[in-house]
């Protein structure tokens, strides 16, 4: 049995001396602990229990035979090298586990780092690009005021072309300032306008006036009529639409043709005179006022769109309101003389449509007024006119509904 225990000593030695060439063990530490933990167990399973026999036999007396018991040593054997094998396994794993969470912690860290970064150069190129479109902005301020004072310059000057010009620069700088979000300045530059037709308008109170900017004022009221319906139609940041254009007082020896024309703020012609014809045909405006205003010719409406309209003491010597609608509409003391001659309908008011949610609906002609608008009974309407639950401004549809 020494012969032996000395053979399993040598050949143990030569194991480990050649262990990994004999059984080609891998150089991971991991596998390393596996397979040494492998052949220790097989060893401790093959040579234990004959060393047990041994030892029990020859050094303490106790007579034990190798079948007595060996299958019970080698099956515990085996359990503690397969529990060792699994607490490696779950040591292993775990240190893997700690080591891939703090690659992950440093990876998320240095995300977080490269993220800052990147935030910190868009905050710079930020913080640049504002300060370049406030010097934008600055430069194009003083660019459009440079513009404006010499436009009104030329709009004060004796010669109509430089008038002209003027006038044009002038819409431009609105179309600028509306363009920069700047409704208010618009409407105040826009505003010189209305006063040079009012004083070009005024002379000696005649609208043959030679004195009278004929021209210029037919071209202006042209560019405004295009300005809103393309500010419209593009749905551009230069809503001419949303501004209010003030007439008051003003002469006009043209036809005026405003046909077509959307406008969300307020129009007004108190106290004008229309020399010739006025169209407003299909044109869609939130309030108009033709407080006094006299139309000496051809006055046409047909299929206008009116939330508010007011035509108090107005005069047309011919009129059409032909499929119009109204929200709320006053006709205080109006004369309305002959229907167009041209149109082929059975009334003035033929086709059209008052609200019945609008407030202050009047029908008031003068006695001259043609005979079927005279005379009518409060809260009566003119022949032709129908009352509608709903009016088309109010909510967007397209025709006339009730509302829930």
């Amino acid at each position: 049995m020494t012969v032996m225990l000395r053979n399993v000593i040598k050949i143990g030695g030569m194991v480990r001396r050649n262990f990994r060439k004999i059984f080609h063990v891998p150089r991971n530490e991991f596998s390393q602990r596996l397979c040494w933990i492998a052949t220790l167990g097989v060893v401790a399973i093959v040579f234990i229990p004959p060393l047990a026999s041994f030892l029990l036999n020859d050094f303490i007396g106790v007579r034990f035979e190798q079948g007595d018991g060996s299958k019970e040593i080698r099956t515990a054997l085996l359990y503690m090298a397969g529990g060792l094998i699994a607490l490696v396994t779950l040591n292993e794993t775990h240190s893997k586990n700690e080591i891939e969470r703090k690659k992950n912690d440093d990876d998320t860290e240095n995300i977080r780092k490269q993220i800052a970064v990147q935030q910190n150069q868009l905050n710079i190129q930020k913080n640049q690009l504002d300060f370049q479109q406030e010097q934008y902005k600055d430069s194009k301020i003083r660019e459009v005021n440079s513009s404006f004072a010499d436009a009104y310059t030329q709009l004060s000057s004796g010669s109509l072309t430089g008038q002209r010009l003027g006038a044009n620069k002038i819409l431009q700088v609105v179309d600028d300032w509306l363009n920069m979000g700047n409704k208010k300045q618009a409407q105040s530059v826009l505003n010189n306008i209305f006063e040079y037709i009012r004083k070009g308008a005024v002379g000696d109170g005649r609208v043959n006036n030679e004195n009278y900017p004929f021209e210029n004022v037919k071209w202006i009221v042209e560019a405004i009529k295009e300005y809103t319906i393309r500010s419209n139609q593009q749905n551009s940041t230069s809503l001419w639409s949303d501004l209010d254009f003030n007439f008051d007082g003003c002469t006009f020896n043209f036809d005026v043709d405003l046909s077509g024309i959307d406008i969300h703020g307020n129009l007004s012609f108190r106290n004008s005179t229309f020399a010739k014809s006025l169209d407003m045909s299909r044109s869609k405006i939130q309030t108009v006022n033709f407080y006094k205003a006299s139309i000496m010719e051809e006055g046409i409406f047909n299929k206008v769109n009116f939330m508010i309209a007011d035509f108090v003491h107005t005069r047309i010597d011919r009129a059409s309101f032909a499929n119009a609608k109204f929200k709320s509409v006053i006709f205080q003391e109006t004369k309305i003389g002959d229907k167009i001659e041209t149109c082929s309908i059975p009334h003035v008011f033929s086709g059209a449509e008052i609200s019945m949610t609008g407030r202050g609906n009047i029908f008031n002609f003068t006695e001259d007024s043609l005979e079927e608008l005279v005379g009518l009974a409060q809260g009566e309407l003119p022949p032709g006119v129908q009352e509608s639950n709903c009016y088309v401004p109010c909510c967007g549809q397209p025709v006339p509904h009730k509302h829930n």
